[in-house]
């Protein structure tokens, strides 16, 4: 041991204290300040991780705001394009029927002129023409099927056309092609109705792909 005029040097205490079994008072200060900067550091760290926590909340939160807010503007846009086909479609129907009725309107009066013909009337037309009349007629009703290996033609010249005539009451000789008018402007009526609708259905499809997405 070393001793100063009578005092204990810190060896000497240290010593003394541990063979005494007594925890160095000394130590005690450095050890609250250790445990003091462990709690600080341990809050610190508990701090930033609910801090992280709450921003990555705050992400999902941001995030799925925003999916929704999207997800409500394709269902409005979807909605408002949906309506404006369907009022493109009603148009469509309404012009078709606006042309049926017009189109009713004028063979209607020709109906009207036909019957005011006179009577007893006829118009004389040749056997071949009287054929191509009739399968005419036939081929528009497709009454008649197709004849296998021209047989139709060969029926329909069997009598030579020089030495035979076809006779037509004339209203219904003039009825026929109205009415073949009225079956044509219908044909036309309904492919321009067609396209219309076809048309709409297009840019629909189109404005769909470009503001709503596939």
């Amino acid at each position: 041991m070393r001793y100063q005029r009578g005092f204990v040097t810190p060896d000497v205490r240290l010593v003394a204290a541990s063979q005494s079994g007594i925890f160095p008072v000394f130590l005690i200060q450095p050890l609250i300040w250790l445990g003091l900067i462990a709690i600080f550091a341990a809050g610190a760290m508990w701090m930033k991780m609910s801090y992280d926590e709450k921003r990555r909340d705050e992400g999902r939160a941001e995030v799925q705001k925003l999916w929704d807010e999207d997800r409500a503007m394709r269902i409005k846009r979807t909605t408002e394009i949906t309506l404006v086909l369907s009022g493109k479609l009603m148009e469509a129907k309404d012009d078709a029927a606006r042309r049926e009725a017009a189109i009713n309107a004028r063979f209607s009066t020709l109906e009207d002129r036909v019957r005011a013909l006179a009577a007893g009337r006829t118009v004389v037309v040749s056997g071949g023409a009287a054929g191509i009349l009739r399968d005419t007629a036939d081929a528009a009703n497709r009454t008649v099927a197709p004849a296998a290996d021209g047989a139709g033609e060969a029926s329909a010249g069997s009598v030579p056309i020089a030495a035979q005539t076809v006779a037509y009451d004339e209203q219904e000789f003039v009825r026929w092609i109205v009415q073949a008018g009225a079956a044509y402007s219908d044909a036309v009526s309904l492919w321009a109705a067609a396209r219309q609708r076809e048309d709409a259905l297009r840019v629909t499809v189109e404005t769909l792909r470009k503001e709503v997405g596939p």
